[in-house]
């Protein structure tokens, strides 16, 4: 997830079964694999239910519209991610991890089912030099 979270760092995150802490675009979610339930990320939600996810020329298309993605350092969608695209189930999500370069996420393994979504993260407390809110989280500004 870097920029936004890196290795070492420790966060809080929500439970869904609160009604203000649902998973939306733009928020960073703790969720399980898949495939693999085992394994736990961290990654950010870009598309929801419903939508069509499309990458071309670097960016990313939620419904055909570049999605705004300021969290990001830059575009950096690895060529072998051009032209490729998703559509979402009525309780799917599409996740990345913001190092979009270096990440196993749903351009791997697919859409999430709402299900394997934990909760969404909120706080950094460790290591004490970052800690605070985690953009992405529950802030404003990122719309549902």
């Amino acid at each position: 997830m870097s920029p936004t979270l890196t290795n070492g760092q420790y966060v809080l995150a929500g439970a869904l079964n609160l009604p203000w802490n649902q998973p939306g675009r733009g928020r960073i979610v703790v969720l399980r694999h898949p495939v693999q339930n085992h394994r736990i990320y961290i990654k950010r939600i870009v598309a929801l239910p419903d939508e069509s996810l499309s990458l071309k020329g670097g960016a990313a298309y939620v419904n055909d519209s570049m999605l705004d993605e300021p969290y990001l350092s830059q575009l950096q969608y690895p060529q072998r991610d051009a032209g490729r695209e998703w559509w979402m189930g009525s309780e799917e999500y599409f996740v990345m991890g913001d190092n979009r370069s270096d990440s196993e996420d749903s351009r791997i393994f697919g859409p999430v089912r709402r299900e394997l979504i934990v909760g969404t993260v909120w706080f950094r407390y460790w290591p004490l030099r970052a800690w605070g809110r985690v953009h992405g989280g529950r802030e404003p500004g990122y719309p549902n």
